[in-house]
């Protein structure tokens, strides 16, 4: 993020200290409307490690079924059947991609932008 927030000109910064703004609003007036696309990217990326994230809640939540995530639930599933019922289970597995494709494609292009958003220096 401090890529794209010094990719912004200190031009329009300062042209906003003369119109007045504090520092406060000229972040919030400026610089999050400039830096949209890398804010895009850095949530989707955190919204896809906690969406993923298995091993903290498989040990710090296991008193009720209710409070399970789902990737939980579906590693639970073995313990269902005497057998693996790959339908159930391949149907659950494609259930829980659905909500990130669902943000991809969404946010697909300001992603792409914000990615590059801070690499370049010009």
């Amino acid at each position: 993020m401090r890529g794209v927030f010094a990719s912004v000109p200190q031009e329009m910064l300062d042209a906003a200290r003369v119109d007045g703004c504090s520092w406060w609003e000229s972040f919030w007036q400026i610089m999050v409307p400039m830096g949209a696309s890398g804010l895009a990217a850095a949530g989707t990326l955190v919204f896809l490690n906690a969406w993923n994230e298995f091993i903290f809640a498989l040990t710090m939540n296991n008193w009720t079924d209710e409070a399970r995530t789902l990737t939980v639930g579906i590693q639970l599933l073995q313990g269902q059947w005497q057998h693996w019922d790959y339908g159930v289970l391949f149907s659950s597995v494609m259930l829980s991609f659905l909500p990130v494709i669902i943000l991809f494609l969404l946010l697909q292009r300001t992603f792409m932008r914000g990615l590059t958003a801070g690499a370049v220096k010009g």
